[in-house]
C-alpha cells in the first residue's frame, strides 16, 4: 500500500509540473511555434487514450479478448487511409475559424443557431458519461493504492475521492482553458501539458508491460505452455464479431467527432501537422495495444480471474512488490484522465457559452446594449466547467456502480458518431441542408438515449433493474434492446445501427426535400470546394455604421484591447481611421471573423444582425443588414473562384502591371504547376520563364533563346493586342491560346486543350480518304449494276412487246372474223346486233389485255400515256354496251347518265379504270342497281360508279387498292389485281381515284378527269362517208402475216368489199408471187 498523504503529494507535484509546462507554453509570443510542433500535435491527439484506454483496455482484453483492439484499430485505419479527409476537415475549420464541432457543423449548414444548440446538447449529454468514467477510473486507482474502500460510489460525497478529483480537474481546466475569450487562439500551454501527459502514459504502460512480460516468462518456465501460448491464450478468432466491427466504426468516428478530439485536431491545430500525425498516431496506438497483451496475460495468471481486470495495471506492480512502478502506473492513468477531462471541459464550455447561453441573452435580455459581454462570456465558461464536472460526478454516483469502463466509454462513442453523417456530408455532399441535419440529429440522439444511455441507469437509485427491459408504452416492438422486433447479438450494435440509420435517413430525406437558398449553396461550396466563400455584411449597411460603432460592438465580446489591436493592424495597411469614418466592408468582415473566433460563427452572425437591427431602430440609424445571399454575389471574390474552377478551359488573368491576379484549377492542371506555385501578385515574367525552362510550350534550349522568348511574350502582353494561336506542346498535346485585353490594361488568357479534337480531325481525314476510294469502288459497281439493270429493262421491254404481239394476234383474228360476219348479217338486225356486241366485248378484252401489258410497262418505266381530247359520252356508250348484258344476266339495273363534256385523258387507260370499277360493282352487288354517272367537282369531271352492293368495312377502305385484296374473301372471281392496276394507271394519268363505302349499303368508286374546255372534237364517225359494198372492186391487195388466221380473216373481209386478195406468210412467198407476174395495188403487212 501507498500512503494517501504521499500519493496526494505526488499528485500535487505532478500537477505542479503540468502547471509549469502549461505556463511556459503560454508565455511564448503569438505566432511562434516549436520546431517540434508536428510531434506535439500528434501527442496531443492521443488525448483519445483516456483512463478508459489506460485501465479499461486491459479489462476488455481479459473478458472479451480481441475486442479491446477495435478501439485502437478504428483511428489507425482512419489516419492511415483517410488522411485527405482529415486534412480537408482541418483546412476548412481553420479557414472558417470555427471554435468547436458545433460551430463547424452549424457554419456549414447556414450558420444555423438552432443546429448549433442541438449539437451542443448532444455533445454535452454524450460526454458526461465519459467524464464520469475518468473520475471512476482515477478514484478507483487512488483507492486501490491507498487501500481505501470506496464502496462503489455509495460513500458520503465529502469522503469520495472522485469528488476531490473532479474539483481539482475543474480548477486546472479553468486556469489554462478559460483564461481567454478567443476560442480559436491556440491553448499552447494546455496542448504542451497534454503532450507531456501522453509521454507519461505511454511510458508507464510500456514499463508495466515489461514487468508483465517478465511475470509471464517466469510462469511459463514452470508451465507446459510456451510464452507465446500464455500471451495469446485469452484471444481467439471467435471474438471478431459484429460487436468488434461496430467498435471499430465507433472508434474511427470518435477520433474526430468527440468534442475534445475535434478541438485538438481542428481548433488547436496549426494546419500542417498531418504529415507526422498520419503515421505518428497509429504508431502510438499500436504501442498501446501491444502493451495490453502481456499485462492482460500476467493479470489472468496472477489472479486467475478477470473480476477486477480494469486495475491489473496497478495491482500487478503492487502485488509484486514494486511500489515505484505502481506509482508510475497511477500517474499514467491520472495523465490519461486529466488530459481527457481538461480538453473535454474546455471544448464543451466553449460550446455551451457560445451556442446555449449567448443566444438566450441576445433574444431575452438584450444585454449587449448595457455593458460588455467580455467578462460575462469568461464567467459563463468557467461556471460551465464546474457545472459539467458536477453533473459528471452526479452520473458517476448514480449510474456507474460496478459497470466496466469500456461499456461506459462506448456509449459516449455512440453519441459522438451521430455527428459523423453531418461532417462527412458537409464536406462532400452539396445537397446537405440544415433541415436534414436537425431532423437527423434529433432522430439519432433520441434512439441513442432510449436504447443505450437510459438502460445504464437501470439498477440505480432512480430506476429499478427492470427498467432496462421495459418497452415504451408496453409495446413489444419498442423494446430498447429489440426495436421493431429485430434482435442483435449485442445491445451496442443494436443501438448504433438504429440511431445511425434514423440519423442518416432523416439527414438525406429532409435535405433533399429542402429548398436551398444562395447562402446554403455558398456555405456548401466553401466546405466542398475548399474555398472560403464568406458571407459578409452588405455595403449598403455601411452607410451609417462607423468605425466607432464597430469598435464598441466588438469590444463588448472580445475585449477592448483585442479590438484595438485589430484596428491598429488595419490602419497600418489602409491608413489612419477616425471613429466617425464609415466602416469598410473589409473591416466589417475582419471584425466579424474576430468575434466569431470567440463566440462561434453562428453566434457572431446573430450578434451583428441583432446589433444592426437595434441600431437601425435607434437614433444612431445604422442601416440593417442586406440579405446575405445578395451581398455574397456582389462582394465575394471566392464565389468567382468557384465559378472559374468549374470551367474546363484554363484561365489566367494579369493586371496592367503584368502580375497574375486570378486563375482557375484547369489552368494549374493544364500546365502541371507545382502545388502553391501560383500566387496572387506573381509576375507573369516568372511564370513564362518557368514554362519555357521546362520547354513545355516551346523548345528553347539555350538561356539566350529563353530570355528572348520571355521578352517577346512580355512585349506582346504590354501591347495589349488580342491574339489567337494553336500550338502543339512537346508532350503531344495541342492547345489553343486566346488572349483578350481588359479595359483596365490587364489581360485575360484562355487555354483550351483540343488534342482530342485534333486527333478526331486526323482520323476524319483518313476516313475521308478511305471514303473517296470506297466511293470510287461503289461508283464502278453501281455503274455495272445500272448497265445490267438497263439491259434487263430492255430485255423486259422486248419481252413485253413480243408477248403483247403474241397475245393480241388471236384477238385480232377474232375481231376480223366478227367484222366479216357483221357484213353478212346486215339484213338481219337482231343477229347483226349480237355480232356487234360480241365484237365490242372482244375489243374490251383486247383493251384489258393491253392494259395489263401496259401496267407492266408502267412498272418498267417504258410506258407513257397518250393524252388526247375525246367526248366522255363515247366512253360511256362503250361501257354501257359492254356491261348492260352482264348486268341484265345478274338481275341488276344498269343506269348510265349521259355527259356532253370533253375530257383530256388516255382513252384506253381511262376505260380500263372504269371497267374495273364496273366489274367490281356488278360482281359484289346481288340485287339492286349499278349507276355510271359524271358530275363536276372542283373544276374536274368526277366519274362515279355507284352500286347497292355489300359495301366495305371502314377498316378495309384504305386497303382496297392493294394487290391481291378482294372485297369479299368468300368470292372466287378475280385475282384481286383490278383495283391495284387501277391505282397505278390513275397515278400515271394523274387522275385521282377514291372510294366511299358503308358496310351493307353499297360503295361509290370515283376517278377525277380533267375537262377539255373550249376544245373541238372531231368525231371519227362524222368523217366517215358512206362506203358501198364493193368499193374495192378490181383492186389487187396482198396480205402478209405469219399468222394464217389473221390473213384468212382479213382476206375474207376484203373480198366482201370486191377486192382481189392474195396472202403470204413470209418474204419467200411474197417473192414467189412476184415471179409469177402478180402486181399489187395495196400490200397489207
Amino acid at each position: 500500500m501507498i500512503s494517501a498523504t504521499f500519493l496526494i503529494l505526488m499528485t500535487a507535484a505532478y500537477l505542479a509540473v503540468l502547471f509549469y509546462i502549461a505556463f511556459v507554453g503560454d508565455k511564448k509570443p503569438g505566432g511562434q511555434y516549436s520546431r517540434y510542433q508536428p510531434i506535439i500535435f500528434t501527442l496531443s491527439i492521443t488525448v483519445y487514450c483516456s483512463s478508459w484506454t489506460f485501465f479499461g483496455a486491459v479489462g476488455k482484453a481479459a473478458t472479451s479478448g480481441w475486442e479491446y483492439f477495435s478501439i485502437y484499430l478504428g483511428p489507425m485505419l482512419l489516419f492511415l487511409f483517410f488522411t485527405p479527409f482529415i486534412k480537408k476537415l482541418i483546412a476548412v475549420s481553420k479557414r472558417h475559424r470555427t471554435t468547436s464541432i458545433a460551430d463547424f457543423i452549424s457554419t456549414r449548414y447556414g450558420k444555423n443557431q438552432a443546429l448549433a444548440s442541438i449539437v451542443t446538447i448532444i455533445a454535452l449529454v454524450g460526454t458526461v458519461p465519459y467524464i464520469s468514467l475518468q473520475l471512476k477510473a482515477v478514484a478507483g486507482a487512488f483507492d486501490l493504492l491507498t487501500g481505501r474502500d470506496n464502496g462503489g460510489g455509495s460513500v458520503f460525497w465529502l469522503s469520495d475521492t472522485a469528488f476531490y478529483l473532479g474539483l481539482i480537474l475543474a480548477i486546472f481546466s479553468i486556469l489554462f482553458g478559460a483564461r481567454r475569450i478567443d476560442a480559436t487562439e491556440h491553448h499552447r500551454g494546455i496542448i504542451n501539458a497534454i503532450s507531456f501527459e501522453a509521454i507519461v502514459k505511454i511510458t508507464s504502460l510500456i514499463v508495466i508491460a515489461g514487468l508483465s512480460y517478465m511475470i509471464v516468462t517466469s510462469e511459463a518456465s514452470s508451465s507446459v505452455l510456451s510464452v507465446k501460448d500464455m500471451l495469446l491464450k485469452p484471444y481467439s478468432s471467435d471474438q471478431i464479431s459484429t460487436k468488434f466491427f461496430t467498435q471499430v466504426l465507433l472508434a474511427a468516428a470518435a477520433i474526430i467527432c468527440l468534442p475534445r478530439q475535434f478541438h485538438v485536431a481542428a481548433v488547436e491545430s496549426r494546419g500542417d501537422e498531418m504529415s507526422v500525425a498520419k503515421w505518428g498516431l497509429p504508431f502510438f496506438l499500436l504501442l498501446v495495444s501491444l502493451a495490453v497483451i502481456p499485462i492482460t496475460s500476467a493479470g489472468l495468471y496472477a489472479y486467475n480471474s478477470a473480476s477486477n481486470a480494469d486495475l491489473f495495471v496497478l495491482s500487478l506492480p503492487m502485488d509484486y512488490g514494486n511500489g515505484s512502478l505502481a506509482l508510475l502506473s497511477y500517474l499514467g492513468g491520472f495523465s490519461a484522465a486529466t488530459g481527457m477531462v481538461i480538453m473535454a471541459t474546455v471544448a464543451l464550455s466553449t460550446m455551451v457559452s457560445n451556442d446555449l447561453i449567448l443566444p438566450v441573452l441576445f433574444k431575452v435580455k438584450k444585454r449587449y446594449d448595457k455593458h460588455d459581454f467580455f467578462p460575462t462570456l469568461l464567467l459563463v465558461r468557467r461556471v460551465t466547467i464546474f457545472v459539467l464536472l458536477g453533473i459528471a460526478y452526479g452520473y458517476y454516483r448514480i449510474a456507474l456502480g460496478d459497470k466496466s469502463l469500456s461499456s461506459i466509454g462506448l456509449i459516449s462513442f455512440a453519441a459522438a458518431i451521430q455527428f459523423a453523417p453531418l461532417i462527412i456530408g458537409g464536406l462532400y455532399w452539396r445537397q446537405g441542408h440544415k433541415n436534414g441535419a436537425i431532423i437527423g440529429l434529433l432522430l439519432g440522439f433520441t434512439i441513442w438515449l432510449y436504447t443505450l444511455l437510459l438502460p445504464t441507469l437501470a439498477g440505480s437509485e432512480l430506476f429499478p433493474d427492470s427498467f432496462a427491459n421495459a418497452s415504451l408504452f408496453g409495446l413489444r416492438f419498442l423494446h430498447p434492446q429489440q426495436l421493431f422486433g429485430i434482435e442483435f447479438s449485442d445491445s451496442l450494435s443494436h443501438g448504433v445501427f438504429w440511431s445511425l440509420a434514423a440519423n442518416i435517413a432523416g439527414y438525406i430525406g429532409f435535405s433533399l426535400r429542402a429548398s436551398h437558398s444562395l447562402t446554403d449553396r455558398l456555405q456548401a461550396a466553401s466546405y466542398i470546394e475548399g474555398d472560403n466563400v464568406s458571407v459578409v455584411l452588405a455595403s449598403t449597411a455601411n452607410e451609417h455604421l462607423t468605425v466607432g460603432d464597430l469598435f464598441e460592438l466588438s469590444g463588448r465580446f472580445v475585449g477592448v484591447e483585442r479590438t484595438r489591436r485589430l484596428i491598429h493592424s488595419f490602419e497600418k495597411k489602409k491608413g489612419r481611421l477616425k471613429k466617425s469614418d464609415l466602416a469598410s466592408d473589409e473591416l466589417l468582415m475582419q471584425t466579424q471573423h474576430m468575434v466569431a473566433g470567440s463566440v462561434g460563427s453562428a453566434a457572431a452572425e446573430s450578434i451583428f444582425n441583432s446589433a444592426l437591427d437595434v441600431q437601425s431602430n435607434s437614433s444612431k440609424n445604422i442601416a440593417s443588414v442586406l440579405d446575405q445571399t445578395s451581398q455574397a454575389i456582389q462582394f465575394n471574390r471566392e464565389l468567382l473562384q468557384v465559378t472559374l474552377d468549374n470551367i474546363t478551359q484554363g484561365i489566367s488573368v494579369v493586371d496592367y502591371e503584368q502580375r497574375i491576379v486570378a486563375w482557375n484549377r484547369a489552368y494549374v492542371e493544364l500546365f502541371d504547376y507545382p502545388k502553391d506555385f501560383i500566387k496572387i501578385g506573381m509576375p507573369a515574367e516568372d511564370i513564362i520563364q518557368f514554362n519555357i525552362q521546362r520547354t513545355l510550350v516551346i523548345k528553347s534550349d539555350t538561356p539566350d533563346a529563353q530570355a528572348k522568348e520571355v521578352s517577346k511574350r512580355l512585349a506582346f502582353l504590354r501591347s495589349g493586342s488580342d491574339y489567337f494561336y494553336e500550338r502543339e506542346w512537346k508532350d503531344g498535346r495541342v492547345v489553343q491560346t486566346q488572349g483578350n485585353r481588359l479595359p483596365d490594361g490587364g489581360f485575360v488568357t484562355t487555354y483550351t486543350d483540343v488534342s482530342e479534337m485534333k486527333q478526331v480531325q486526323k482520323e476524319l481525314q483518313a476516313t475521308n480518304q478511305n471514303l473517296e476510294e470506297k466511293v470510287e469502288q461503289r461508283t464502278e459497281i453501281l455503274s455495272r449494276l445500272n448497265k445490267k439493270l438497263q439491259e434487263t429493262t430492255e430485255s423486259k421491254t422486248r419481252f413485253l412487246a413480243g408477248a403483247s404481239h403474241d397475245l393480241a394476234q388471236p384477238l385480232s383474228a377474232g375481231k376480223l372474223y366478227l367484222a366479216s360476219l357483221m357484213e353478212d348479217l346486215k339484213d338481219q338486225p337482231k343477229s347483226h346486233k349480237l355480232a356487234e356486241n360480241s365484237l365490242n366485248s372482244l375489243q374490251s378484252a383486247e383493251g384489258l389485255l393491253k392494259g395489263l401489258i401496259e401496267i407492266s410497262k408502267i412498272d418498267s418505266g417504258v410506258l407513257n400515256p397518250e393524252l388526247r381530247v375525246f367526248p366522255m359520252q363515247e366512253l360511256l356508250n362503250t361501257l354501257q354496251n359492254e356491261f348492260s348484258v352482264i348486268a341484265e344476266q345478274r338481275g341488276l339495273r344498269l343506269h348510265v347518265v349521259d355527259s356532253k363534256l370533253n375530257v383530256i385523258s388516255d382513252k384506253n387507260m381511262l376505260r380500263s379504270i372504269l371497267q374495273n370499277f364496273m366489274t367490281n360493282a356488278i360482281r359484289y352487288t346481288s340485287s339492286g342497281s349499278v349507276m355510271l354517272a359524271c358530275r363536276l367537282r372542283s373544276g374536274k369531271l368526277c366519274v362515279e360508279v355507284r352500286d347497292s352492293g355489300i359495301g366495305i368495312a371502314a377498316e378495309n377502305v384504305d386497303a382496297v387498292f392493294e394487290e391481291y385484296h378482294q372485297l369479299n374473301a368468300n368470292m372466287t372471281e378475280g385475282l384481286g389485281l383490278g383495283l391495284a392496276i387501277t391505282k397505278r394507271v390513275s397515278g400515271l394519268l394523274n387522275h385521282p381515284v377514291g372510294v366511299r363505302s358503308e358496310l351493307g349499303k353499297g360503295s361509290v368508286f370515283h376517278v377525277s378527269v380533267p375537262i377539255a374546255d373550249g376544245m373541238v372534237v372531231i368525231n371519227p364517225a362524222d368523217e366517215q362517208e358512206d362506203i358501198s359494198a364493193n368499193f374495192l372492186a378490181g383492186r389487187m391487195i396482198l396480205c402478209i402475216d405469219d399468222e394464217i388466221n389473221i390473213t384468212e380473216a382479213l382476206s375474207e373481209l376484203l373480198k366482201r368489199w370486191g377486192a382481189n386478195v392474195w396472202s403470204a406468210q413470209n418474204y419467200e412467198q411474197y417473192q414467189a408471187l412476184l415471179k409469177e407476174g402478180h402486181r399489187f395495188d395495196v400490200i397489207l403487212a
